[in-house]
């Protein structure tokens, strides 16, 4: 699966295992007829769906869609997907990544395809907007293809919110009086009862 692309000699060579010690061990091999080798192996994204529509930062979604070789040569290497949300329907690597996952060259013979289903989380820190989703083929590079310009997939529209709110919920001591340059000791909780986590340490006064 890994030749490259080119004309090649057929051939054969006897007695490879060297079983006989012969009068003449320079006549063993003879060369045939040329053949024409072409490596074509093609991996695009042929879908990517979610069934979410919004998410809150922190929360995560399922990705699910398929890893096609449209190619007449079978994969020869592992190879990486990545997913992506994007604030345009141009899915590129500099897109905001969420998850990636590796398919096995023996998943991706001629012609063949690779279902996916993966749950990706949202970034805490990723600014509330419309995403696109999308997947690209083959991030590492690890496969020469005859069309390097087909490997991504832009789908569906997400709405992300993100929406932290801390709130003190609770504040005590058991000290009724205290004397000045003393210590009392305050207890209480935190709480962020917004829909998306918290994307940096806070402090309390």
């Amino acid at each position: 699966a890994s030749l490259v692309s080119g004309n090649y000699y057929i051939g054969a060579v006897a007695d490879i295992n060297g079983s006989e010690a012969e009068s003449d061990e320079t006549n063993n091999s003879l060369a045939g007829s040329v053949l024409t080798i072409v490596r074509e192996v093609d991996h695009l994204i042929s879908a990517i769906t979610t069934t979410a529509t919004s998410a809150n930062t922190g929360t995560q979604i399922t990705l699910t869609g398929s890893v096609t070789n449209q190619g007449g040569s079978a994969t020869a290497a592992n190879t990486l997907v990545g997913l992506y949300l994007s604030t345009d329907a141009a899915i590129t690597t500099q897109d905001t990544r969420v998850g990636y996952f590796n398919v096995y060259s023996s998943q991706l013979p001629a012609g063949g395809s690779y279902d996916f289903s993966q749950a990706v989380t949202i970034p805490a820190s990723l600014v509330s907007g419309n995403y696109y989703i999308g997947a690209v083929a083959d991030i590492n590079g690890s496969e020469a293809e005859s069309d390097e310009s087909n490997n991504s997939l832009v789908g569906s529209v997400l709405t992300v919110a993100r929406e932290v709110d801390h709130v003190v919920s609770a504040i005590a001591t058991t000290a009724t009086s205290a004397n000045t340059g003393t210590q009392i000791t305050l207890t209480g909780t935190v709480v962020n009862q917004g829909g998306s986590a918290t994307a940096a340490n806070t402090l309390v006064g």
